[in-house]
């Protein structure tokens, strides 16, 4: 397929469905491996993609970016569940809100390996939000 079918197939998909695919495959997956929780940002010269903004760029490019999370298969390396945010929300609000999503999808063997970052004495409500 070329990248324009592939677009137009995508964009008729809609939230619903991909919520509904999402929790299908996440209980297949969820059976079989635990599940592990990614937040990268991607870099972009693009003027066309709605969440391109500027944040903290921790490779110091002087770019706009997307952040991306995904909960991923921990041995399969197979994603469960993705979705996409703008550049300029920190980890910590991305983290929260993929939670609050995914927390529709049942999943049991959720692990969340984090960084410094998310331990800090102003994440407070994260950690309730995880214990």
């Amino acid at each position: 397929m070329s990248s324009q079918n592939i677009s137009r197939l995508l964009s008729a998909i809609t939230n619903a469905e991909r919520m509904e695919f999402f929790e299908k495959w996440g209980v297949i997956r969820n059976e079989q491996e635990y599940l592990a929780v990614d937040i990268t940002s991607i870099s972009s010269y693009s003027e066309l993609i709605g969440d391109i903004e500027w944040g903290y760029n921790r490779d110091k490019e002087h770019l706009a970016q997307i952040n991306v999370c995904m909960l991923l298969g921990e041995n399969s390396r197979l994603p469960v569940f993705q979705t996409t945010y703008s550049g300029s929300l920190k980890d910590v609000s991305t983290l929260k809100t993929t939670l609050q999503l995914s927390s529709g999808l049942k999943l049991r063997n959720l692990s969340l390996v984090m960084d410094k970052g998310f331990c800090s004495k102003n994440n407070r409500p994260l950690r309730k939000l995880l214990c």
